[in-house]
Formats: C-alpha cells, structure tokens, sequence
C-alpha cells in the first residue's frame, strides 16, 4: 500500500511538471463581503479572511453626501473627490478659488488656493490638480505639496491611470504620455514632435504592477493600442478593426495580455499582439463599460453582468444582472479587488 502511494504520488507530480500548461487548476473567485449603501449595513466580515473592508475603504458618495464615516458632508459644501483607499477627501467647487482636504472624520486639514480640478489615486497618496482648460496637470502629494515632476504640460488631458502599486500614466489627446512613480517622480515621456504624423490619443491602462502601459491612439485613419514596456524599453502596437472617437476601457495584465472592452465586444489579445478571444455584446449599454486585471484574471462588464476570464479568454465565474454605471477597482491588498454599483459595494477575492 505504502508502494501504491508513493507511486501514485511521483507519477502524478511528473505529470503535472511535463504537462503544466494543460493541467493548471482553475483559480476560485468567491465574494466575501458587500455593503448596502443606502442603508449603511454589510456582511459580518469574515475572520477567515483576516481583512477589514470597511478599514480598507474610505468612503464612497451617495446622492452628494460621504459616507463611511460619522460625518456627512453635504453637496451643498461642494464637489467631492473621494480616494476609495485614502484617509480624507477632497472639496471644490467648479468656479472656485480653492481646494479642501479633510480627514474621514471630517476635520479640515488644509486649504489651497489651487484653481485646478484634483483627480486623486485610489490610495489618496497623489492627485493630479488638473486646469479648467485640461492643458495643464498639476501634481501634488496628500498634504497638498507639489511633489515629484510637479508639473506637465500638454494639449488637453484625455485620461489618466493608476496600478495597485501606486505607478501612474497620464496622456494628453495631443501626443504626450507621462508615466510617474508612486510619489510623482517621472519614469518615462513621450511627445510627438512631428508635424507629418498627426497622433491623437485617447485612453491609457497601467498594469497592475506598473510596469506595462497601453495606450489608446488614432494614427491616421486607424486606431491602434501602443504598449510599452518600462523594464526594457521595448514597443508594441496592435490595430483595432474601426474607430473609436472617445476613451475606450482596456486591461494590459502583469504578464503583458491585453483586454480590451468595447461597447460591442470584448477582445483579448496574447503578449504577441494576437487576438485569442472575442467576446460579442447583445446589449446596448453604455459605451463605458470597465474592465481590470488582478493577478492574472480580467474582471470585465459585459451588458449588465460582470464576467471573470483567465487570459486565454475561459470564462471562470459569470454574476449577472448589475445596476449601471459600475465601477471596478484593484484593492491596495493582491487577489483582492471591488465592485461598486450606485446601490453597493461588492468585494471579490482570487484563490490561486
């Protein structure tokens, strides 16, 4: 019996070791925590996960007012700019002479008179203070000292993105890329100097590690997704079938696959620039369905449902019937990552 096992044991482990790719185990992705917004009460969280989601998360707006803290503030007060894993939150008014910051419990702690729209990191570490006329980005840090490269210029500001690590990419319609580090400091530029080739970009996805950008552009009469690759400096570029006028959402994975959503479908394409998977929409939903990639799995909208894939295209869970607009969001913490509906937020964790 002891011979039986041990033979069992060393043929099943040589198996798996000469055949890894066609017998991987398939990832578990379970929900374990969700909150009702309008009424301000979740799931007893569960000690097995060792996570508190209601630390994790700063707070959220619900019909103008900040919740997840005993403090309210009202729209009255003005526009609120809410990092979902900071530790305060920003106030400003749209003609205004300056920008608030409070802290969860609602003290103020600084006030500046910064003319500018600030969009803040998820982990509230970095904002970028963006001009009325979306040419100028401002970069400052949570205690509203300008930080790092401090200041960028280009020709209308068409998206920004962070990763889970705090890198960040921004883009400007006319040309310019910037891609920063954690604290502001600039990794990596781009401008397009050439008054032959007219570029005009329009979405960015930073990987999850920040390392790999894309970005969406049209070169012209096409539309392409750039990538690079900041550890060695390599490019690539894949074409898209048609044009798409305005941001599209996009997913480049750690391991370099790209997901992109469209509004009519979803396409997967492998570190090659090869489409692998191709995913077509019944619905006619909004245009702005969000995708992410978490540890090797896309988490994607798809109509009113919210679809999880592995990056060869495998549908792993299927959840349907979600209230629009959505929004997905990678947790500060691995295999971890969020979805919040105008009626709640859901959290779903990855077991490799």
């Amino acid at each position: 019996m002891i011979y039986y096992i041990v033979f069992t044991t060393i043929f099943s482990y040589l198996f798996l070791f000469l055949y890894p790719e066609k017998y991987q185990l398939t990832p578990r992705i379970e929900s374990n925590w969700a909150w009702d917004k309008s009424s301000e009460v979740g799931l007893e969280e569960d000690s097995r996960y060792k996570i508190s989601h209601k630390k994790i998360w700063n707070g959220y707006k619900l019909g103008g007012e900040y919740l997840f803290s005993k403090y309210k503030i009202n729209r009255e007060e003005g526009i609120l700019e809410i990092p979902a894993f900071g530790k305060g939150y920003f106030v400003y008014k749209k003609i205004g002479s300056g920008i608030s910051y409070y802290s969860k419990s609602s003290e103020l702690l600084w006030n500046k008179p910064y003319q500018s729209y600030p969009f803040s990191s998820p982990n509230g570490k970095l904002c970028f203070l963006v001009s009325g006329d979306g040419n100028q980005v401002l970069v400052i840090d949570e205690n509203g000292i300008s930080v790092g490269v401090e200041k960028l210029d280009g020709r209308f500001l068409t998206d920004y993105s962070f990763s889970r690590e705090g890198n960040s990419v921004i883009v400007f319609s006319g040309g310019e890329i910037f891609i920063l580090d954690k604290t502001g400091k600039l990794l990596f530029k781009k401008k397009n100097d050439s008054e032959k080739e007219i570029l005009f970009y329009k979405s960015s996805s930073i990987s999850p590690n920040g390392t790999l950008v894309a970005i969406h552009h049209q070169k012209a009469e096409k539309d392409y997704i750039l990538i690079f690759d900041l550890k060695s400096n390599e490019e690539s570029e894949i074409e898209l079938s048609k044009i798409y006028p305005h941001k599209i959402y996009l997913s480049i994975s750690d391991s370099k696959t790209l997901a992109v959503n469209l509004k009519d479908e979803l396409l997967i394409f492998d570190k090659k620039g090869k489409l692998i998977h191709k995913t077509e929409k019944k619905k006619n939903l909004s245009i702005y369905q969000p995708i992410l990639s978490s540890d090797g799995i896309f988490a994607a909208q798809i109509d009113d449902n919210i679809v999880f894939l592995n990056e060869k295209g495998d549908v792993l869970k299927f959840i349907s019937n979600f209230k629009e607009p959505l929004r997905l969001l990678l947790s500060p913490i691995p295999n971890l990552f969020y979805v919040e509906t105008p009626e709640e937020i859901i959290s779903y964790q990855i077991f490799p």
